[in-house]
C-alpha cells in the first residue's frame, strides 16, 4: 500500500509541475501529502491555495484535518468553522467542525452540531459521520452519529472498537464483524 501512495503523490507532484498555477492540481497533491503524513507540506500546499482562493472550502476541511493532526485542535476548529460558514454549512464540514470541537474540549459546540446534523440525515442529505475515538470520549453525543451510521448514513462505516460515550455504555463492532452500535 506503501508504494501505491508514493505513486500517487509522485504523480501529483509531476501534475503540479506541469500545471503550477492550477489550485485543483495542488489540492490533490496536498490531500496526497497529507495521506503520505507529510503534513508540514500538505499545510504549504494548503495555505498556498488558500492565499490564491480564500472560498476553496475543501483547502480549509483539509487544512483543518492537518492542524488536528499535529494536535492543534483550536487552530482546527477555527479553520473547520470557515469551512462551515464558506460551504453554506455542508455536512462534511460540520463533521469536522463537530469532531474537532470535541477534541479541543468546546463541548457545547459538539453537541450543536450533532444537533445540527441529525436533521439533514433525516431529510436522506450525506452525512459525515464522525467515528473517531477520541471525539466520542470527549463528547458523549456522538452516540448519535454512531446510531445514524449504523443506519448507512452516507455510506460510512463504523469502525471505532470499544469507546466509552457514557457512563456503563460503550461502542463498538458487533461480534459477526457487523457496524454494531452502542448498548450498556
Amino acid at each position: 500500500m506503501i508504494g501505491k501512495m508514493e505513486d500517487s503523490l509522485a504523480q501529483s507532484q509531476t501534475a503540479v509541475e506541469l500545471d503550477p498555477l492550477s489550485i485543483h492540481i495542488a489540492s490533490y497533491n496536498a490531500t496526497d501529502l497529507y495521506r503520505a503524513r507529510r503534513i508540514d507540506a500538505a499545510m504549504e500546499r494548503l495555505e498556498w491555495i488558500l492565499r490564491r482562493d480564500p472560498e476553496y472550502v475543501n483547502a480549509h476541511v483539509r487544512l483543518a484535518d492537518c492542524y488536528a493532526q499535529k494536535g492543534r485542535y483550536g487552530d482546527a476548529v477555527r479553520v473547520a468553522q470557515l469551512a462551515v460558514d464558506k460551504s453554506d454549512r455542508a455536512s462534511y464540514a460540520l463533521g469536522s467542525l463537530g469532531e474537532y470541537a470535541a477534541l479541543n474540549g468546546e463541548k457545547d459546540k459538539a453537541r450543536a452540531v450533532a444537533m445540527e446534523l441529525e436533521p439533514l440525515y433525516q431529510r436522506g442529505k450525506i452525512v459525515t459521520v464522525v467515528t473517531s475515538r477520541r471525539s466520542t470520549a470527549a463528547c458523549g453525543t456522538f452516540d448519535r452519529f454512531f446510531e445514524w451510521n449504523r443506519a448507512g448514513a452516507g455510506g460510512a462505516r463504523f469502525r471505532s472498537a470499544g469507546v466509552q460515550i457514557g457512563p456503563g455504555q460503550r461502542c463498538g463492532p458487533d461480534r459477526s464483524g457487523g457496524l454494531g452500535g452502542c448498548w450498556q
